[in-house]
């Protein structure tokens, strides 16, 4: 019976298309699976020198998140403000 749904999932894994199949990822060292892909990488952002210092913050339910603030802040250093500038971040603008 095992081996039938061994031959099934690699069948259904074969017709599903590369974009579509999650990589999942286990070792003795990692513990339980990882989902492994662009949505579980930590934002960009965190890697621009001062963004806490540009960007804006707002609020979904519980949450906190950063966002995209329409203006430069006076705080804000230019090197970074143009590195934000081509981040995804960008796309999240803080509400009016």
């Amino acid at each position: 019976m095992s081996k039938i749904l061994v031959v099934m999932s690699l069948l259904f894994l074969a017709n599903c298309q590369k974009s579509q199949v999650t990589e999942l990822k286990q070792t003795s060292e990692q513990g339980p699976a990882m989902i492994r892909g662009a949505e579980s990488m930590p934002p960009t952002y965190l890697n621009i020198p001062d963004f806490k210092k540009c960007l804006g913050t707002k609020v979904e339910g519980s949450a906190t998140f950063y966002c995209f603030p329409g203006t430069k802040p006076d705080s804000c250093p230019q090197a970074s403000w143009d590195m934000l500038e081509k981040d995804p971040i960008k796309q999240s603008l803080c509400a009016k």
